[in-house]
């Protein structure tokens, strides 16, 4: 039976006061995790191809959280603000401290957002004030959207609208995915180099040309098997290079770069993101 390797590191990945080592090692089976989940839910089945990946988001804090107390939708669209919470999460940008089955985040520790926010001089004078007006300060998301936006993560839909509520297109999810990339090199783990990518993948798609121009770069990385390399270590002069992708695999040939992606489709890649990163972060706790 395959294993899922579930590396739990202190202060990242759960709430601080359950764990009592920096990085313990857990062990379950695909199949265990999946099964101590998809019985709650009447739209979610072990044998479909998102199993794994919505099970591993239950598992880390329900990071997509279920649309009632029987259904997770896995084809509905995933809204921005839910994009944000799973990408900021993923990337340790923020992690939620008070973590419930069926509500969104109460409670957050954002330090490494603001802490990466100081270390790009973003301007964080205006905080507390709204930065777009249909996020209102009473809404569970709002300083998830306003780091994101000092971040780089999102510039809103236009007219000053962040577009809450509204669903996220593949395209701008994937532009998130790479801009978190960069942010994650910034928490302190290391420096951003570069991204290496080559275009001869996305260019295979039969949509290629319908790819917004600045979505092409991050498209063209995710839809790839490529090297994401970051220095690292007490000089930074170590240089530690992962494979990373493809992330995107499309559809029958099809990109489908401005269809809205699924809370399935984000839950596959979320589970695409962690492992890769966690395998990083393990190197780095055991000093290698």
């Amino acid at each position: 039976m395959k294993k899922v390797l579930v590396l739990i590191l202190c202060v990242l990945f759960l709430l601080p006061n359950t764990l009592t080592s920096i990085n313990s090692i857990y062990y379950v089976t695909e199949d265990e995790l999946i099964a101590r989940y998809f019985n709650k839910y009447d739209d979610l089945s072990a044998d479909e191809w998102y199993a794994i990946g919505v099970a591993i988001c239950f598992y880390r804090g329900y990071l997509i959280v279920p649309t009632s107390k029987t259904t997770f939708s896995p084809y509905k669209p995933l809204t921005r603000e839910e994009a944000l919470r799973l990408l900021m999460e993923s990337y340790y940008l923020i992690y939620t401290v008070k973590r419930t089955e069926d509500k969104y985040p109460e409670e957050i520790d954002a330090e490494n957002a603001y802490d990466v926010a100081d270390k790009l001089g973003c301007d964080l004078s205006d905080k507390g004030k709204p930065v777009f007006s249909d996020v209102d300060e009473s809404e569970w998301y709002y300083e998830w959207v306003y780091l994101a936006y000092k971040l780089g993560l999102t510039a809103g839909i236009g007219n000053g609208e962040f577009g809450a509520g509204k669903p996220i297109k593949r395209q701008d999810f994937a532009v998130m995915v790479q801009r978190c990339l960069y942010l994650d090199s910034c928490k302190g783990y290391g420096e951003y180099t570069e991204f290496y990518s080559d275009e001869t993948k996305v260019k295979t798609f039969a949509d290629y040309e319908e790819l917004s121009p600045y979505a092409l770069n991050a498209m063209t990385f995710l839809c790839g098997t490529n090297k994401y390399s970051i220095r690292s270590g007490s000089t930074g002069n170590a240089i530690r290079t992962r494979d990373y992708g493809p992330l995107f695999q499309g559809y029958n040939g099809y990109l489908k770069p401005r269809d809205y992606i699924t809370r399935a489709e984000a839950a596959c890649i979320y589970y695409d993101i962690v492992y890769p990163l966690m395998a990083w972060q393990e190197d780095t706790a055991l000093g290698s």
